[in-house]
């Protein structure tokens, strides 16, 4: 589903489609509409947390959506300095996946049905039978697998499911677009969108070269310390590039859910 930041009086061609339209009514919705203004293109931040909370207060929460913020999502593709998850339903009964190590869940995901033996997952994970049974056992220990003693071998009961549906990774720079260009391309391992969002000040160099973020399907907006953006062109949809880095990032979700209960009572009344 698309990202979109709506300005002020948002226009849809007759090049949008009505799905379209539909999924952008799902998406996180702006807490205000505000306009850029000359003056405030001039303001610039101090750091980039601060950019980043400016960023994070465009967006209201809403006890209808299932969305959920997190700050600094840990990944093998680096860490975003802010990301928006969109939860499944049912999430909560899901939630067991934060007791997984997050890089082996893809191999959770990949074993088969039939009996296997710890040689067999050794081999699927490239990894000594030692480490092998460590694994099988934190499967067991959550409900996924059990070892059937009398013929030596391991039955996985159930796959994993995904506690979020689609990921919104957002690189927040300062300056130095092309660093944050390399940084949000690698997101798109996990994610569905990728946006780089810069101070205003560096977007206005940045949106000079807005065809390299079309190129690679990045978003790219500008935002002031008051909150007023701009946006030169919209994040592209697409399937997470690697499922195993997809399903590393639930879990690292699922980890933020199960330690942030205080910050999840937007979503709780789902």
């Amino acid at each position: 589903m698309l990202l979109t930041f709506r300005p002020h009086k948002p226009t849809i061609g007759p090049s949008f489609s009505r799905e379209l339209a539909v999924q952008q009514a799902e998406l996180p919705c702006l807490r205000n509409k505000p306009t850029a203004s000359a003056h405030s293109l001039l303001l610039p931040f101090e750091t980039e947390a601060a950019l980043v909370r400016v960023i994070r207060g465009l967006f209201a929460q809403s006890a209808s959506e299932r969305w959920t913020w997190i700050s600094e999502l840990v990944s093998p593709s680096g860490i975003a300095d802010l990301a928006a998850a969109r939860l499944v339903p049912g999430w909560r009964n899901k939630d067991e996946l934060h007791r997984l190590p997050p890089r082996w869940l893809y191999a959770l995901k990949s074993l088969p049905l039939e009996p296997f033996r710890v040689e067999d997952f050794a081999n699927l994970a490239n990894v000594t039978p030692s480490a092998a049974r460590g694994v099988l056992k934190s499967y067991a220990d959550c409900g996924f697998c059990v070892y059937r003693a009398d013929q030596g071998t391991w039955i996985k009961l159930r796959d994993p499911s995904p506690v979020t549906e689609r990921i919104i990774a957002i690189e927040a720079k300062l300056s130095d677009w092309r660093r944050a260009i390399y940084q949000a391309s690698r997101y798109l391992d996990y994610a569905n969108q990728s946006w780089v969002v810069l101070d205003s000040k560096a977007f206005a160099n940045a949106r000079l070269h807005v065809d390299e973020f079309q190129h690679r399907g990045i978003g790219l907006a500008g935002v002031s310390p008051k909150g007023e953006f701009e946006v030169a062109c919209t994040a592209a949809f697409r399937t997470p590039r690697l499922p195993q880095r997809f399903w590393q990032v639930n879990a690292e979700i699922s980890r933020h859910l199960a330690t942030s209960r205080l910050q999840m009572a937007p979503v709780e009344s789902v």
